[in-house]
């Protein structure tokens, strides 16, 4: 089997970032005593619930399911429609006066990550998973396109097969 991912999108021009591995690893490189916003969602957020220090803000679909610290400032259920605009998260950036933002390299994260570059807000992105071990990835459509001619026998398939 095949699975086609999409490269991770650029990093906005001017961003100051931080790259981190994993969740635990964004707990521990965030500094202490900073306002943050994070945009991880409520799973995501578990992993920094020992930083009880940080002045957190993050917008989630679904409350998390552990104590939130004292400082955090969740906003719960505003998620799902359409995506805020740049204005938007220049906004909440503003608003929350964050000196950090925690997201992933993730498209859905692209206009946050634009508005922390174009306001100076620093940037702990956490990297795209590498894909599991063994696995075959193609990360184009000419891989993809390649891989399918080569499964088929050196004939391209028919597009209509795949409907």
């Amino acid at each position: 089997a095949l699975r086609y991912l999409l490269p991770p999108p650029a990093l906005p021009r001017g961003l100051r970032v931080v790259q981190a591995n994993t969740l635990a690893d964004m707990a521990e490189r965030l500094p202490g005593q900073v306002r943050a916003v994070a945009a991880l969602g409520s799973r995501g957020l578990a992993a920094l619930q020992a930083r009880g220090d940080v002045w957190l803000h993050a917008r989630m679909l679904a409350p998390p399911a552990f104590p939130v610290p004292a400082r955090w400032r969740l906003i719960v259920g505003t998620c799902g429609g359409p995506r805020p605009t740049l204005a938007q998260e220049l906004a909440w950036l503003r608003a929350t006066r964050a000196e950090w933002l925690l997201a992933r390299q993730a498209a859905g994260s692209a206009r946050l990550l634009e508005a922390a570059a174009r306001l100076g807000v620093r940037a702990l992105v956490l990297a795209p998973p590498p894909p599991p071990a063994g696995m075959l990835v193609a990360r184009t459509v000419d891989e993809v396109l390649c891989w399918l001619r080569q499964a088929c026998g050196g004939s391209p398939p028919d597009v209509h097969s795949f409907r």
